[in-house]
């Protein structure tokens, strides 16, 4: 196996996470792993802290990405430069970490070249599904779904159903553990040893509840002093809430963390995970919460039910417009202390299913179905429903 991981601006954690575990999980032996994106800064160049193994030699610092740019925000723009880059590497299987990546793949691809787009967030616009389904006819064509909810979405936007296949994410146990025992990343947050740690989900936006769970900080905040907000990232949204949350009367409730954080980590460590959308999201931090022993507060979604069951691995709360919902929120916050039940049922059933390993294996197995003209989701079985 020779495969191409090709991103776009819209590379975030995620993809990080999932492409440092194939390249540090699958050998050399068992197939070369280059990197390519249609950004020129997205991803940085120093993304993987540890270069990882590629062709079975280490990638040096600043050349570990190449860089194919989509110009003008046109992915077709990308594809002379991708075609060539395919060509001289012998690519025989391109991993698309978002829709761009994917329509610029599909462009350049040619001849017995696979296609695997990557795919977290259900919440799939009607452009995008415009777009994927432009190049699900070609062959050898497969949509990796880190759930049954973004296989569901898939579907009903009209992508074939034997295309679309449940992978889970990888959960790193190791580094989780390793996190926990790092006393300076609270200190980086300036919380002390004692106060409680909420964290906010990520990315923040409007639809993802983000004011209603920055007031439920300040409430809570008021409520139980020894407890604190920690919200992540560095949009527009989350810039405009930050400076409304400098208004009120309790200023410090939240704490805003900064760029140089890794949200897993912050996930590890924090006390609770608070992710209410009013839609669905993407579940990749529930998935590390629940590996964490971290306590999840969710709303009644169909993306998050499907992982959290109501005093059972979490709490749900029913999502509500208005002022209303951060009441609930900080309510539900109240109970955190007693949900040890919830996390520890939640923590035994992330073993079984967010194993790192079984993500590489199932990776290589969507590789060699769709090389050898089986239906992508050949031999490949949902962790979930296997549980």
């Amino acid at each position: 196996m020779r495969a191409l991981h090709l991103f776009d601006d819209t590379a975030d954690w995620e993809q990080r996470i999932a492409v440092t575990q194939l390249l540090s999980r699958i050998p050399a032996d068992d197939g070369a792993q280059i990197l390519a994106s249609l950004d020129v800064r997205t991803p940085p160049c120093d993304w993987f802290v540890a270069p990882p193994l590629v062709g079975g030699a280490r990638l040096s610092k600043g050349a570990r990405i190449v860089r194919t740019p989509a110009r003008f925000g046109l992915e077709f723009t990308a594809a002379p430069a991708l075609r060539r880059l395919l060509i001289t590497h012998g690519i025989d299987i391109v991993f698309a970490w978002g829709t761009q990546a994917a329509v610029a793949a599909g462009s350049a691809r040619a001849g017995n070249c696979a296609l695997v787009i990557e795919r977290f967030a259900p919440n799939i616009t009607d452009a995008e599904a415009k777009s994927i389904k432009s190049i699900a006819h070609q062959p050898k064509f497969a949509v990796a779904c880190s759930s049954a909810t973004v296989r569901r979405r898939m579907i009903e936007k009209g992508l074939p159903v034997p295309t679309c296949v449940v992978i889970r994410p990888g959960v790193d146990f190791a580094a989780i553990n390793a996190a926990r025992k790092d006393e300076s990343l609270r200190q980086d947050l300036g919380l002390k040893p004692h106060e409680r740690m909420v964290l906010a989900s990520y990315p923040l936006t409007r639809t993802g509840g983000l004011d209603r769970i920055a007031w439920s900080g300040h409430l809570l905040n008021f409520i139980q002093p020894g407890s604190r907000m920690v919200l992540f990232g560095t949009s527009p949204e989350c810039k405009r809430v930050q400076e409304l949350s400098k208004t009120m009367s309790h200023p410090n409730a939240n704490v805003w963390a900064g760029s140089n954080q890794r949200y897993e980590n912050l996930i590890a460590i924090s006390d609770c995970l608070v992710i209410t959308p009013l839609g669905d999201v993407s579940t990749t931090p529930i998935a590390w919460a629940m590996a964490a022993g971290v306590s999840v507060i969710g709303s009644a979604v169909y993306a998050i039910a499907e992982l959290i069951a109501h005093k059972h691995n979490g709490h749900l709360i029913k999502p509500q417009r208005g002022p209303n919902m951060t009441i609930r929120i900080a309510a539900a916050l109240k109970q955190i202390d007693a949900m040890t039940k919830e996390k520890e049922v939640a923590r035994g059933q992330a073993y079984q299913v967010f194993g790192v390993r079984r993500f590489a294996d199932q990776h290589l197995q969507l590789y060699k179905n769709l090389t050898t003209g089986n239906d992508p989701g050949k031999d490949i079985t949902d962790s979930a429903v296997e549980t």
